[in-house]
């Protein structure tokens, strides 16, 4: 009789570890009150897969180097849950450059000695494990300082730098990843059910959801994995994994923009603007472009979306 797992949320995180789980031999039922996989939260950025450029202010250099870390890995990971070799350079973007800000919270030198720190980090983890690559690439400068691209205000602008960051096709990479779970014959997808209480057992957990139409379903599984998003906090502490929240959660708002394409800034490299409430620009390979900024951090934001 077959393992049974039952995943909460359809975003990225929670595909991948259904991938993970069917390679180990479960049937798995991935529940979600979404209609469509790989729709929402992890569809709706600019699908850049972090190098830690933007977490200069982590002075333990923690948060940087984790980013590092992930970000090599990411690539060989997504090749093993696929099942196969990808052809990275046709669902990248071009090369981030980041922009220093007049009023950044960082100097230019910090900056750099923090992205130096960085490049360094990454050689090493590199030189450590042979199968590690970022996006396909394993060569290639980490950064370097460059010269003020044309068109950006040098009156806002300090310094610049090109690094090898890049974002993914995300469209691209959700077909890839819905193709391969849905070729498996012990996936199941529960799609528009809000599950609304997990109970923790020792032989076999159950997992409660809602449907729109207020029918209520019980799921068993000898392994529940938690990958919802605005749930989270809630699921894990009716599942009993940790105690309510002392304080509501430190959130940080980013606004995002998704234009058409528009000829006025083809050939515009993707750009992030460091330190402090600013944001980044992605122009995709489908023609679209995508802008964010992150005007402030708000604490106590609703919970119950």
């Amino acid at each position: 009789m077959k393992k049974k797992a039952v995943v909460i949320g359809g975003g990225i995180q929670g595909c991948c570890i259904s991938l993970a789980l069917l390679d180990r031999g479960y049937q798995v039922t991935l529940v979600d009150q979404a209609s469509d996989l790989i729709r929402r939260a992890s569809f709706n950025g600019e699908g850049k897969i972090h190098l830690g450029f933007v977490y200069a202010l982590d002075r333990t250099l923690e948060t940087g180097q984790r980013m590092v870390r992930d970000g090599l890995a990411f690539g060989q990971a997504l090749e093993t849950l696929i099942g196969k070799k990808l052809p990275w350079d046709s669902i990248v973007s071009r090369p981030f450059n980041y922009l220093a800000a007049h009023d950044s919270l960082l100097s230019v030198g910090e900056t750099e000695a923090y992205f130096r720190e960085l490049a360094n980090y990454s050689q090493a983890c590199l030189a450590a494990d042979s199968k590690l690559h970022y996006l396909g690439r394993r060569e290639g400068e980490f950064y370097r300082a460059i010269s003020v691209p044309d068109g950006v205000n040098r009156l806002r602008v300090s310094a610049a730098f090109s690094t090898m960051e890049l974002c993914v096709d995300q469209e691209a990479v959700r077909e890839l990843i819905i193709d391969t779970l849905s070729a498996h014959p012990d996936f199941i997808h529960a799609p528009n059910e809000f599950v609304t209480q997990v109970d923790v057992a020792q032989r076999e957990s159950q997992v409660r959801s809602r449907l729109s139409t207020g029918e209520v379903r019980t799921r068993a599984g000898g392994v529940v994995v938690n990958c919802s998003w605005e749930s989270l906090d809630a699921l894990d502490i009716s599942a009993g994994l940790r105690s309510a929240l002392a304080e509501p959660p430190n959130l940080r708002l980013k606004v995002g923009l998704i234009t058409e394409a528009m000829s006025v800034l083809e050939g515009i490299d993707p750009f992030t603007i460091v330190h402090g409430a600013y944001g980044d620009f992605v122009s995709n390979r489908n023609g679209t472009n995508y802008f964010c900024w992150y005007p402030t951090s708000m604490k106590g934001m609703v919970r119950d979306w």
